[in-house]
């Protein structure tokens, strides 16, 4: 890893996968304050570290975690969601 830079998963996928994304430190440290209110960040499911072993650790940790993003089962649709069949828009 170059010194400077920072890995971060920026977001926790579905399966308990997740993303790691290469930024400048310096770019993280903006965007990290610029967006301290945005729920992801606020649940800590963004975050950085410079030391891969930690980071995955972390994410580790927060495998349980929801996000909101998670997978929807088809077969256990909210009443007010409905399944659209391929050409039927």
């Amino acid at each position: 890893m170059q010194s400077g830079r920072l890995e971060a998963p920026f977001f926790t996928a579905p399966a308990n996968s997740v993303g790691l994304t290469k930024v400048p430190r310096d770019f993280w440290e903006a965007w990290i304050n610029d967006h301290k209110e945005f729920e992801p960040v606020k649940k800590g499911l963004i975050f950085a570290s410079s030391k891969k072993k930690r980071l995955l650790d972390e994410a580790d940790e927060k495998s349980d975690f929801k996000s909101g993003l998670e997978r929807i089962n088809p077969s256990k649709l909210p009443k007010t969601l409905e399944q659209v069949k391929a050409g039927q828009v």
